[in-house]
């Protein structure tokens, strides 16, 4: 089995830590268990990430799904112009009248 953590950083670990707190031995099975719950969580915050990566990937790619449009300005004098009525026409109307009496 592949270890995520070498044994020996765990142990040393638990060394300190017992020595800090002045408890003599440490048996096996904690260090083994401590290994183990560390493999756990390191693989479970693994897959969150591989998770939220996944959904990252999605999202670009439906925003990459857009419709190019060869005449940009054009649609988007035809969508205004929806919106806001006849309010261009007049625009251009006295764009024209002050232009021709300047």
């Amino acid at each position: 089995r592949v270890r995520v953590v070498p044994t020996e950083s765990i142990s040393s670990k638990i060394s300190r830590i017992c020595d800090r707190h002045s408890v003599s031995t440490c048996s096996l099975d904690v260090k083994e268990l401590l290994s183990h719950a560390l493999e756990a969580r390191m693989r479970n915050l693994l897959e969150k990430l591989v998770s939220v990566n996944h959904h990252r990937l999605e999202l670009r790619k439906q925003d990459d799904q857009v419709v190019l449009v060869g005449n940009v300005r054009g649609a988007a004098e035809g969508t205004a112009a929806d919106t806001t009525g006849g309010e261009q026409e007049e625009a251009r109307e006295r764009e024209g009248t002050d232009y021709e009496g300047g």
